[in-house]
This record gives C-alpha cells, structure tokens and sequence, in this order.
C-alpha cells in the first residue's frame, strides 16, 4: 500500500554526492514504498538541489526504529550546540539591547 506521505522543506546545507560536495537546498522526509532496502517500506531522506541537476541528491531509506533513534540524535546534538552559545541562533550567541519601546537591537557577544 501506498502511504504518499511526503514532506518537503528548504534547507541550506551541503552533501556529499557521486560528483564531490554539493550545495543542498530542499529535503523531503518521507513514509513509503523501500526502494534498496530489505523494508517493505521505510522512512525516506532526500537532500537535493534540483537546480544543479538530478544528480545533486543524497537518499537514505532507514526503518521506524533507525528514524527514532536519529532523530533522538539530532534533538541532543541540536541541544547541546544551542546550550554551548556558538551554535547559530543560540540564545547565548545574542545580546539584545532595548533602544525603547518596541525596538530591539541583536548584537553578536564577543568572545
């Protein structure tokens, strides 16, 4: 059975493909039909850039469990990058100054 579930979002970021590392502009998570692995069906990674070509595409097919597990992963390293201050858009990577009401001024804290 078909699930069609497909989810597709801009990302900035770069992949390693059968040409060398490429500049990733979309991702696609998705739940359907495996394609290489031994699942029925798996959770479906694309990372592309279609504007440089088909070829600019790293796939990854894992099974539900794999899928927790990874995003468990990236939930910790997200949190851990965010709570060390240099990870972009940390709260501690900003000092906001208030210049009046309503007006506020983001700053990068010197290191």
């Amino acid at each position: 059975m078909c699930t069609m579930i497909a989810i597709t979002t801009e990302v900035h970021g770069v992949g390693k493909g059968k040409d060398g590392w490429f500049p990733i502009t979309q991702s696609t998570v998705g739940y359907d039909h495996a394609t290489h692995s031994q699942n029925e069906h798996a959770l479906l990674l694309d990372f592309v850039n279609y504007s440089i070509g088909t070829g600019a595409r790293v796939a990854v097919e894992l099974d539900i469990a794999s899928g927790k597990a990874l995003l468990a992963q990236l939930g910790e390293a997200i949190r851990q990058a965010e709570a060390s201050g240099v990870a972009e858009g940390s709260p501690e990577e900003r000092v906001v100054h208030s210049h009046g009401p309503g007006t506020l001024v983001h700053s990068h804290s010197a290191a």
